[in-house]
């Protein structure tokens, strides 16, 4: 023993204890349980769970929590038991408590030493905001505040001003929607500020109130600055639809075409009723006899008689068939009504007088807010509003006064302007059926003279005779020619490659054609109808497919040898799909080949002869 504690120094004599070394008998301080001589510890205590017994822990101060995560001790027992911790033993560990405590408790609060010469400062008590509206309300107008996204004082200062630019239309009719109620919430508001309360406790929405709760009839003028802000577009919506509805009695008033049509009905119903004391030699029809002409059939029934009118115009009075085209504006007002533009022009006027009342209320109140611009604000659009609004109401009352009399002078009584307006409506229906019917008809009727002639042309040239195009140099009989336009060239080379052969005057003469399109579309008209007429053999002044087969050879449009390729060319140019193509879609044609660069080289030349042939 002595060697294994003393390294196997000097032994001592038996019966003297050495410090800090157990002798038999003598147990140590702080080894409890020791056995004398040396003998083996006893078991430590363990609980009914099989594991050691806690050291028992009694701090002398309160200890702050620690929150942490554990595990039952029961775990160890089941499947798969956290083990690991069967060899942790806390009770090897003795933490010095003087040192560890007070580290570690909940520290006392410090007393706050009095000020010298100071009172006592008082602790705040937190206070509830006072809530005055209505707690649904009092949400809405929160998340709606929010929207805004200003300070209460500026909207109060914006309102004042009736600044547009901080305020538009949309978000003054949030304000007004926020704004406290007459008769439920203004009196709560001013209850509060009057009882001498302090406004900054309010809660928020009525916070805001507070802070518009004082300006004069707030509804009233938020409402007419809403108003004021709309009122130009609302102005000019009512002013377009009395503008339509003026262009329309214009296009009846003004109207030559009308009159020349007029003229030919009138002798027409008076051939008719010649030798017809009561009926013939007449002056004036009325109205309604406009549309009784299409009801007298010819014999056979092929035409009627105002058909047979419109066919006279044709040949002798072109301009009358754009009558209708002429009387577009009365389509155009076909949705304006009478009732709903009354109503509109006279709420308008409502809306202005109660600007006015409120202008006059405002300037003899005896309350005033500093910075109010109310009053200069809505004078200054009151008197320019008026303005216009009496300019738009008395062109609508003189139109009124302008319909009756043009209703007289044509021999019917007085009439409103939507009446009148309806009765053109149906003369230019029954204008355009008769016009469509006649114009298909004489479609037919050519056609069927061609059949009967046994054909347009007569036999079919020989497909030798009928080109002249000389074959590419150097090529053998059988052998296909390439197509041409294949190279590619810049525009001016591929004119010139195609304009071989051709002489200076065929090129001045395009050359003219070009100009005349661009600067004098008059002449162009001119000589092109001679080329129409050329081609027009039957005199029908349309073209059918084989008239245009002609015209599609001689100009270059389309492949003459594709009889696909042509139909094309004629289908892109016959916009109203009747099978024959009237002079306007011929000219269009042709126009189009002119404009088209890489097509000059085939209308030159042929070009400058055909106009040579027909003079």
């Amino acid at each position: 023993y002595q060697r294994r504690v003393h390294g196997g120094g000097i032994p001592m004599p038996g019966g003297i204890p050495m410090p800090g070394v157990p002798m038999p008998g003598v147990p140590m301080p702080g080894m409890p349980g020791m056995a004398v001589g040396g003998a083996a510890k006893p078991k430590k205590a363990v609980n009914k769970d099989g594991l050691y017994v806690h050291k028992k822990i009694k701090p002398k101060k309160k200890m702050k929590a620690f929150h942490w995560k554990t595990i039952k001790a029961n775990k160890l027992k089941k499947k798969d038991p956290p083990d690991w911790w069967l060899k942790v033993d806390d009770t090897t560990v003795d933490f010095d408590a003087d040192e560890f405590e007070p580290l570690f408790c909940v520290p006392q609060k410090k007393k706050k030493k009095k000020k010298k010469g100071g009172a006592k400062k008082k602790k705040k008590k937190k206070v509830a905001l006072v809530s005055l509206i209505e707690g649904k309300r009092s949400y809405n107008i929160d998340i709606g505040l929010k929207t805004l996204k200003m300070k209460y004082p500026d909207i109060r200062r914006a309102v004042l001003k009736m600044d547009e630019e901080i305020l538009d239309a949309d978000k003054v009719t949030k304000v007004l929607g926020f704004a406290p109620d007459p008769e439920t919430e203004l009196p709560k508001i001013k209850e509060y500020v009057d009882s001498g309360k302090d406004p900054t406790l309010l809660a928020n929405s009525e916070s805001f109130m507070y802070q518009i709760y004082d300006i004069p009839e707030l509804k009233d003028r938020l409402m007419l600055w809403i108003f004021k802000q709309g009122f130009g577009e609302t102005l000019e919506d009512e002013e377009k639809r009395v503008g339509l509805l003026m262009n329309a009695y214009n296009s009846i008033s003004d109207n030559d075409e009308l009159r020349q049509l007029a003229e030919v009905l009138l002798y027409a119903g008076n051939y008719l009723n010649a030798g017809n004391k009561k009926k013939g030699g007449q002056y004036i029809f009325k109205l309604e006899s406009f549309l009784q002409f299409s009801g007298t059939k010819s014999n056979p029934k092929t035409y009627n008689l105002f058909q047979y009118c419109l066919k006279y115009c044709q040949e002798n009075r072109p301009d009358v068939l754009k009558i209708t085209k002429k009387m577009e504006p009365l389509l155009k007002c076909i949705k304006v009504e009478k009732e709903a533009l009354e109503d509109a022009i006279a709420g308008i006027k409502e809306s202005l007088d109660n600007v006015k009342g409120k202008l006059e209320l405002f300037s003899n109140s005896d309350s005033s807010i500093d910075g109010d611009e109310f009053v200069p604000v809505m004078q200054k659009f009151y008197d320019e509003s008026i303005k216009k609004w009496n300019k738009m109401n008395g062109d609508y009352d003189s139109l009124g006064g302008k319909i009756n009399k043009l209703a007289i002078s044509l021999g019917e009584k007085k009439t409103t302007w939507e009446e009148f307006y309806s009765f053109w409506r149906e003369f230019i229906e029954e204008f355009d059926k008769n016009l469509e019917n006649l114009v298909k008809m004489q479609k037919e009727e050519a056609k069927a003279k061609r059949k009967a002639a046994g054909g347009k042309k007569g036999k079919k040239p020989d497909k030798k005779a009928k080109s002249s195009r000389k074959k590419p140099a150097g090529k053998d009989k059988g052998e296909k020619p390439k197509k041409a336009g294949k190279k590619k060239l810049g525009k001016a080379k591929a004119v010139d490659a195609m304009d071989e052969g051709v002489d200076s005057d065929e090129d001045k003469e395009l050359q003219e054609l070009k100009r005349l399109q661009a600067e004098d579309p008059s002449v162009l008209d001119a000589k092109l109808q001679k080329v129409f007429k050329g081609i027009d053999k039957d005199g029908s002044g349309l073209l059918d497919f084989d008239e245009f087969k002609v015209a599609a050879k001689k100009f270059d449009m389309g492949n003459p040898e594709d009889a696909e390729d042509v139909k094309a060319a004629f289908d892109s140019v016959d916009v109203d799909g009747s099978g024959t193509l009237d002079f306007e879609e011929f000219k269009a044609a042709i126009v189009t080949a002119l404009s088209d660069q890489h097509k000059i080289a085939g209308v030159r030349g042929k070009m400058n002869k055909m106009f040579k042939s027909w003079n």
